[in-house]
């Protein structure tokens, strides 16, 4: 079993194109597992969303500084997240497609079998899925993952 933290980034104000929400930046020698991902907006704001977009690879970087929080207590975490990166993962893995209402929470919590891994020295883009250009909006996000190695 490996170390689980948690990362959380409050009211993000999401420009029109569809740039990641959140960069988890991986370290050679660490692997990870996604364990859970809310997506939820601030506001009172009705808002379709087409769903989230996963892009693991590498390339991303820039972004606001976000605190990791260890849940099994006193470990630093390997992965780096930031917010709202200047550059995003270049490659898109994963698409869910879920159509929700921002003002509802998007919570994606996989079964084991479905869980995203980032190998080693991955880089983790956690973005929407856009089909035309959106209003801003101001969005939190909220990431769950397990540490391997390092």
């Amino acid at each position: 079993m490996g170390r689980l933290f948690t990362a959380q980034a409050v009211n993000l104000t999401l420009a029109t194109d569809a740039g990641d929400f959140l960069l988890l930046t991986g370290i050679a020698g660490t692997r990870a597992k996604i364990h859970e991902i809310r997506v939820w907006q601030d506001g009172t704001t009705s808002l379709i969303m087409d769903g989230l977009r996963f892009s693991r690879g590498s390339g991303g970087s820039g972004g606001g500084s976000v605190t990791e929080h260890d849940r099994d207590g006193g470990e630093t975490a390997a992965i780096v997240v930031t917010s709202l990166p200047t550059t995003d993962v270049i490659s898109i893995d994963y698409e869910l497609h879920m159509g929700w209402n921002l003002l509802q929470e998007a919570l994606w919590l996989p079964t084991p079998d479905q869980q995203l891994w980032l190998n080693d020295g991955d880089d983790l883009g956690i973005g929407r899925i856009l089909t035309s250009a959106t209003a801003h909006v101001s969005v939190s996000v909220s990431v769950t993952w397990e540490e391997f190695g390092s």
